[in-house]
């Protein structure tokens, strides 16, 4: 059977979310790119000359924007898609952000600001994939901060692991690199018969708890429904991944793979260009984020650029989006400069890694949005300022294009337009991603209320 062939048995499955499992070790056994995901979050909307309205393959890079042109072909812009319908009855930036990674409006907490105050209503599409795509990785998803850390009201929350349950950031990258390459180096030394006895006497051990586990399911088996079967195939089969991870005398889970070209947090923290506090802090997040990503540490993370309350010194200050006047657009600019020189940077940090016939950015779809839309001034939901870059492997999205849907903003009625179905919303974009790494399990994740199918323009 040739590789084709078994993937689409693979993705043909009942079992969805096993088939993801599957198609995974699949690929890592036959040396196929494994996908990745990256969201990232910046305040307060962007200025908006990012929508030149140019649809298609053809499209025209803004002057602010030209700093992407070596990753045209690499990148999709968004136009006419908006966020889950949550009735500007919440904090116009909060609730927004409370639902960027999310298919459903969120939740109202008590508080101040008029009793706008939003939180979580479900668990993220981060957790969701990472469920999938990263449930082998030592670290399944993580979600990193700048240097900014104001959390007033929950200006940081993007990632949600269940209803009002925040992913708080990690603003320290020394502890973000700890957390994600802990452990990378526990294998015993070639000389050290004591410890690689000792790991013998674990691995024994390990082989005979999970053999017991395995022939424990299989006793239940008979008294199962349907819905109980789907989850146990679920367990076996992470269950078998882990089984054979610890027979014989592999190496560890936990040890980078043998390619990856990191050693210490020192070597990835020197020559970093930036020299300015919160620019070294982004870009150094970015790189460590890039050889976790390149060196199968995750698959998935979240990076929370700056608050709502930003306390990053730029023209306007971080009321500056609240100008009903030229001091606004001149903010904007100033944060637009900003944000892509450090999107950039991560998008040059992946493909620095070589991965098949390209590099870990081909395999890894990085997603960039904000909280407020076309007119920031205003604070709508217009036009949300939607950014992709990377891909899936396989080459199952089609990048290079300016995707542009209707959108009825019904008179300038925010209310309306953010209410109705008719609108593409941003998480459909996501559900589109997902199908696109082989993963169609994700009905609770949005209201079919608002999930018109796939966004078709991204499919091949």
């Amino acid at each position: 059977m040739n590789r084709r062939t078994a993937l689409k048995q693979i993705v043909g499955t009942t079992t969805l979310g096993l088939a993801a499992t599957r198609l995974g070790a699949t690929a890592r056994a036959q040396g196929i790119a494994r996908p990745r995901f990256i969201f990232i979050y910046t305040p307060s909307g962007r200025e908006p000359s990012w929508r030149t309205g140019t649809a298609g393959p053809d499209f025209k890079l803004s002057d602010g924007m030209n700093v992407f042109a070596p990753y045209r072909k690499k990148m999709c812009l968004f136009e006419g898609f908006t966020v889950p319908n949550f009735g500007y009855h919440l904090n116009a930036h909060w609730a927004s952000l409370h639902c960027l990674l999310g298919g459903k409006a969120p939740l109202q907490r008590s508080g101040n600001s008029g009793g706008g105050l939003s939180e979580g209503s479900q668990r993220t599409f981060d957790h969701l994939i990472a469920d999938r795509i990263g449930k082998n990785d030592p670290v399944k998803n993580i979600v990193v901060g700048g240097l900014d850390r104001d959390n007033d009201n929950g200006s940081l929350l993007a990632s949600w692991s269940g209803p009002k349950q925040p992913q708080h950031p990690n603003h320290d990258p020394a502890q973000v690199f700890k957390t994600l390459f802990s452990g990378a180096s526990n294998a015993p030394l070639p000389n050290d018969t004591a410890a690689i006895e000792a790991r013998k006497r674990a691995r024994a051990w390990e082989r005979d708890v999970l053999g017991l586990s395995r022939e424990q399911t299989s006793v239940f088996r008979a008294k199962l429904g349907h819905a109980e079967k789907i989850q146990l195939e679920a367990y076996e089969s992470h269950l078998e991944g882990t089984f054979k991870q610890v027979q014989g005398d592999g190496p560890e889970i936990s040890n980078i793979v043998a390619q990856c070209p990191v050693t210490t947090y020192e070597a990835l923290s020197a020559n970093i260009p930036s020299t300015q506090n919160f620019a070294r802090q982004h870009d150094l997040q970015s790189r460590v984020l890039a050889a976790a990503l390149a060196c199968g540490r995750t698959s998935v993370g979240t990076f929370v650029m700056a608050g709502i309350r930003s306390g990053m010194t730029v023209p306007g200050g971080a009321g500056g989006h609240h100008h009903h006047d030229d001091g606004a657009i001149n903010h904007y600019k100033a944060f637009d400069a900003y944000y892509n020189a450090r999107v950039k940077f991560l998008l040059d940090e992946l493909s620095k890694y070589p991965e098949g016939d390209g590099t870990v950015l081909d395999n890894t779809v990085i997603v960039w949005t904000s909280d407020i839309a076309w007119t920031p001034v205003e604070h709508d939901h217009d036009n949300m300022p939607i950014t992709m870059f990377g891909g899936v492997p396989g080459g199952k999205l089609k990048m290079g294009q300016y995707i542009k849907a209707p959108y009825n903003s019904f008179g300038n009625n925010r209310i309306a337009a953010l209410a109705s179905p008719t609108n593409r919303r941003l998480h459909e974009i996501y559900l589109t991603v997902a199908s696109a790494m082989g993963i169609t399990d994700l009905d609770g994740f949005a209201d079919p209320k608002f999930v018109q199918g796939p966004v078709k323009e991204l499919l091949p």
